[in-house]
């Protein structure tokens, strides 16, 4: 799949990632949450629901987050650009699986 962030072509490896998700109807909770969660799940709020995605192996996680949901990557752009700009400190080692072949030598912070 093609897509394209802030003008640059970017290939990813897959069409869909597993992220976790979880009711919020109002977002005024996410900052308490994801203070609770941080050292584990980057968390990202839209649309009434809180997506996570496990910044260790799901092994690894000492705290649950949501439920595990298949998305298509065309349809969650917003939180695969967030994810992906983040420095490696504050998303972790783990990337969705769709984004693990990108060459991010054109993006403005580099993840690695």
């Amino acid at each position: 799949m093609s897509i394209c962030f802030n003008g640059f072509k970017v290939e990813l490896s897959a069409n869909t990632f597993t992220a976790y998700v979880q009711d919020m109807p109002d977002n005024r909770g996410l900052r308490a949450l994801r203070e609770q969660l941080q050292p584990e799940w980057f968390l990202h709020w839209r649309a009434g629901k809180v997506y996570g995605i496990p910044k260790v192996n799901v092994s690894q996680l000492t705290q649950s987050f949501g439920k595990p949901v298949e998305l298509k990557c065309d349809e969650h752009l917003q939180l695969l650009a967030r994810i992906s700009h983040k420095p490696k400190k504050n998303r972790g080692q783990k990337l969705p699986k769709c984004l693990l072949h990108m060459n991010f030598s054109s993006f403005k912070h580099d993840p690695q």
